[in-house]
């Protein structure tokens, strides 16, 4: 394959000459990965996995890793299985894979990426079913829907016990009414074994929406996990008096700089209440202010229903009135930690904040703007503002940022 790069209104854009041949391409890794299989010394193999695929959104795709289990134990950790191949699929596909892949939008790389996904489960249960022994793909985004994919149902009761016992618990849970399963959800957070841990409970709470807030409520007077409940309460997204009250009393009685107060802090503010803190400020460290008024610009943001619209005045505001605590924010917000992701609708607030005269808010901002998902219409109105910020911002490390985010808009400089 080979790729013509074209310059257009400052944007890179890669056209692949010729599509990829997906056919070709699931032959040839089904082929290499027989062949590895096959010709790899210490067998004869209880199983094989593919495990672990490295990958750059927009960017570089990798082959995963070829692991080789020769006594049937920690079948669910293939890297601590001792036999690696990483070199086991042929680079020119690969790299053929990552071209199509970078050769048009966010969105174009998003949907090769997850066919690619879907060529792994395939090669491997061709694989499995040549040499007569399970073979399957890792991948934690979707776990348990790879393995059923990869495995014959025997062959998943029998490797994986656990998975099956997980979803015939799922299962006891949701004929369960409402109340009890929210309840039992509830148990189960903060606890990691079992069939169904905390990760897992803080998603099904979420997904039950405004009918878990009650259950929630209680368990924020609760000194164990209070800071779990707050956190839900927050990604739920109610603010009406009951929660706003019960998050407020929580941040009173709750131990300095702990994760219960700490967590309160954030959700007032998640939830549009950063007055409530701020009324409290003389009791709270530079910290806990800083974590509630930096809330809306961090990924936190993001998990909510209802999350708040990038504004930067409230931010602004706070640190023109509070000079002092000002390093403290800076630290919530630096360069490197998750930042929210903004929409089109966002851009121009963001835009704003490139001129703000706070250098975090600089900071934030261009780093903000440095999404190329956003659409080439959004980039031709934000490079030419990067190019001048990082050419003009008297802040050295806010040219630095404009310049990375240049170079993630694929840009000329």
């Amino acid at each position: 394959m080979v790729a013509i790069h074209a310059i257009e209104g400052g944007l890179v854009h890669s056209y692949s000459c010729a599509m990829l041949d997906w056919e070709a391409l699931r032959e040839a890794l089904q082929t290499a990965l027989l062949e590895a299989v096959s010709a790899a010394a210490g067998g004869p193999w209880h199983a094989a996995a593919l495990y672990q695929v490295y990958a750059e959104t927009d960017g570089i795709i990798t082959a995963p890793g070829l692991f080789l289990n020769d006594n049937g134990e920690h079948m669910d950790s293939p890297g601590n299985w001792g036999n690696g191949i990483h070199d086991w699929a042929p680079e020119r596909w690969i790299e053929a894979l990552t071209a199509e892949a970078c050769s048009g939008t966010v969105s174009h790389w998003e949907d090769i990426f997850a066919r690619y996904r879907d060529v792994l489960p395939r090669i491997c249960v061709a694989t499995g079913a040549h040499l007569g022994i399970p073979v399957f793909y890792v991948d934690y985004d979707c776990y348990e829907m790879m393995l059923a994919r990869c495995l014959t149902p025997s062959q998943l009761r029998s490797l994986f016990p656990k998975v099956i016992a997980r979803q015939a618990e799922r299962a006891r849970v949701s004929a369960l009414p409402l109340g009890e399963q929210i309840a039992h959800y509830v148990s189960r957070l903060g606890c990691y074994d079992g069939l169904i841990g905390s990760e897992e409970a803080q998603s099904a709470l979420r997904g039950f929406g405004s009918a878990a807030i009650t259950a929630l409520l209680a368990l924020l007077r609760q000194r164990e996990n209070a800071w779990l409940a707050a956190k839900l309460l927050a990604d739920i997204g109610v603010p009406d008096d009951t929660v706003i009250s019960a998050l407020s009393a929580a941040l009173a009685t709750s131990t300095p700089d702990s994760p219960d107060q700490l967590w309160s802090c954030t959700a007032l503010a998640q939830l549009d209440r950063l007055d409530v803190v701020l009324a409290r400020a003389s009791d709270l460290s530079p910290e806990a202010l800083a974590s509630a008024v930096t809330a809306r610009y961090t990924a936190f943001r993001d998990h909510g229903a209802h999350p708040l619209s990038l504004d930067y005045r409230p931010l602004e505001e706070f640190l023109s009135a509070n000079e002092s605590i000002v390093p403290a924010v800076a630290e919530e917000l630096k360069p490197g930690t998750s930042y929210c992701d903004i929409s089109p609708a966002e851009v121009p607030e963001a835009l704003r904040g490139t001129t703000s005269t706070h250098v975090v808010v600089r900071k934030h901002a261009v780093c903000a703007l440095g999404e190329r998902r956003l659409g080439d219409a959004v980039g031709r109105a934000v490079i030419p503002q990067l190019r001048a910020i990082a050419d003009t911002d008297p802040d050295s490390e806010v040219r630095r940022l404009a310049a990375l985010s240049l170079r993630w808009w694929k840009a000329e400089p």
